[in-house]
């Protein structure tokens, strides 16, 4: 594993022990909490303390497209879901984006047992306010960082939100996925699998198809 890795690694288990804390500071005062936790490199970890784990037996590409075709569920159930940004609302205020931000991650958290939809739409919110918040003078002027958003407004951590982000970015032009009833944290821990699998021409065009078998773009439902 490489220092870089080794790096993001560490740092993913330190966002993991402050959401901890926090969850667990929340749950002792109120008795409630609207946290999440953020997913923890457990394998990864072993590696870097010399514990390796036996390798997983990974499906065939096949396999894993049938896996997936599987779990698609109907085309309302993400119509109704979250709003996927434009570029008319990066050029909207700040304020805006972040409040939108608020409202679409309490989906996120109801929503993400069984919509994947969900995460790669969210995805794509926090990239634009990541974006805006670097454009936005007021905020580099009054020092307000995408990081200090994500803890004090949203509740979440930035490995998370970096997860959010990756997969958003690799996987948002492949229409079916937003219809796939699948965790945020097994398509994380399969998206080395699923890319591999992309790269087959049929079963690409597959994924890119709407759900009733036409070419689509998910942002023309807005």
């Amino acid at each position: 594993m490489s220092a870089k890795c080794v790096v993001e690694v560490l740092e993913k288990c330190e966002n993991f022990a402050d959401a901890l804390k926090l969850i667990v500071s929340d749950l002792r005062q109120q008795g409630i909490t609207q946290r999440s936790l953020p997913e923890f490199p457990k394998s990864d970890l072993l590696t870097i303390m010399g514990k390796v784990m036996p390798q997983r037996n990974e499906l065939s590409v096949q396999e894993l497209h049938i896996y997936l075709s599987n779990k698609l569920e109907a085309p309302n159930l993400f119509s109704s879901a979250i709003k996927i940004p434009t570029r008319d609302d990066l050029k909207g205020p700040l304020e805006d984006i972040i409040q939108r931000a608020e409202d679409n991650y309490k989906i996120v958290k109801a929503k993400k047992a069984y919509l994947f939809g969900t995460a790669l739409v969210y995805g794509q919110w926090l990239e634009m306010l990541r974006i805006k918040l670097k454009r936005d003078k007021t905020a580099r002027r009054k020092n307000i960082t995408f990081k200090k958003i994500l803890k004090d407004k949203l509740g979440v951590s930035d490995g998370y939100a970096r997860q959010l982000r990756v997969l958003a970015k690799k996987f948002n032009s492949y229409t079916r996925f937003y219809y796939l009833s699948i965790s945020i944290t097994e398509f994380w821990q399969k998206r080395n699998q699923i890319e591999k699998m992309l790269t087959d021409e049929k079963i690409a065009n597959f994924w890119k198809l709407d759900i009733n078998g036409a070419y689509f773009d998910p942002t023309a439902q807005q």
